[in-house]
């Protein structure tokens, strides 16, 4: 009987040994999913973490845009105002530099040396044997060249009057007896070009060597083509060229209120010469058909006079005309009678 009590207590602590495992096994494979979970969980939040910390380090690209747009205009915001202002300085130096008058060296440094350095000054022009005299009565910049962030080129057009004695003009070695009593004088015009070596801090300016005269501008060869195409019936033509008298007669002497009833568009704000010329006629008026607007074109020349000389003065004009209710109208004007082909293609949707 012990023995049979003895079995059965190890069978029963056998299975109380398995029972035990299968728990142990059990509660693993219960907490295996909370765990994998919360490893997850943590991956996750660490990469928001990374991330937002990448955020915070990584420029804003929005920001970094504006930063960039800022620079370039401030760029070029100084570097309009140094063309400026060294054109500006350029300008008055060679209103100095081109105005001189013999014997007067002394006047003519102190002038210059309000713009250049004393080496710049002393190897200018030498006064002490010339009696002519010349005077700048007009600069304007026409190009400014960027030599360096601190250095620029300023190329100025000087327009120079020269007095010139007649006696010294026909006879270089003159006595001076004779010299003395010529009071005769020829008056020459001319335009200078020179080019000015200026330097700059960003908000002083100096001539830092010597200008040089360089050559004028020169002409460009131009092809030049005008509109043609169908002309306007003789009806059209002439009641067209009778509205154009009427019209230019108002833009040169009359009101711009007055120069709306010729207009399609009453309120483009047209602003005519208000009686600064007088209108004396059309010397010539084309009228062709614009098939693109439905309309016609108008090649006319103008002859005006200015009323301080009496000059009379031919001005060239294109002009698109529309008719509305049996009446002709001013769509628009072009202070070009020809070389308007590009304008003309464009409009027709041709590039």
């Amino acid at each position: 009987m012990e023995l049979f009590v003895k079995k059965a207590k190890k069978a029963t602590g056998r299975q109380d040994a398995a029972f035990q495992f299968d728990s142990k096994a059990e509660k693993l494979k219960t907490a295996l999913p909370q765990t994998v979970g919360r490893v997850i969980l943590w991956i996750m939040v660490a990469f928001l973490l990374l991330r937002g910390i990448g955020s915070i380090l990584r420029p804003d690209p929005v920001k970094a845009i504006n930063s960039q747009v800022t620079e370039f205009k401030d760029a070029l915001d100084r570097e309009f105002r140094v063309a400026s202002e060294a054109s500006a300085f350029a300008e008055g130096f060679a209103r100095e530099y081109l105005t001189y008058k013999g014997g007067d060296g002394e006047e003519y440094k102190r002038r210059l040396a309000a713009y250049a350095p004393s080496r710049v000054v002393s190897a200018s022009i030498d006064l002490s044997n010339n009696d002519r005299a010349s005077r700048v009565t007009d600069t304007q910049t026409v190009e400014v060249q960027w030599h360096s962030d601190s250095q620029v080129n300023i190329l100025v057009q000087a327009k120079v009057v020269y007095t010139i004695s007649q006696a010294v003009a026909g006879e270089p070695e003159v006595p001076e007896a004779v010299l003395a009593a010529v009071t005769q004088v020829d008056i020459k015009e001319d335009n200078i070009y020179i080019k000015i070596p200026v330097y700059t801090d960003g908000r002083r300016y100096v001539v830092e060597d010597l200008p040089v005269f360089v050559p004028r501008l020169e002409k460009a060869e131009v092809q030049y083509t005008r509109h043609s195409g169908t002309a306007a019936g003789e009806e059209e033509a002439a009641a067209i060229n009778e509205m154009l008298k009427n019209f230019f007669r108002t833009y040169y002497e009359g009101s711009d209120s007055e120069l709306t009833y010729y207009m399609s568009d009453p309120g483009a704000g047209v602003k005519g010469m208000g009686g600064k010329f007088k209108f004396k006629g059309i010397n010539e008026v084309l009228v062709y058909e614009d098939s693109s607007a439905g309309g016609y074109i108008a090649l006319a020349e103008v002859l005006v006079a200015d009323p301080n000389t009496l000059q009379e003065i031919r001005q060239g004009y294109h002009i698109n005309i529309m008719k509305k209710d049996s009446r002709f109208y001013i769509a628009g004007f072009d202070t070009r009678m020809g070389n308007l082909q590009y304008k003309e293609d464009e409009d027709n949707g041709e590039k």
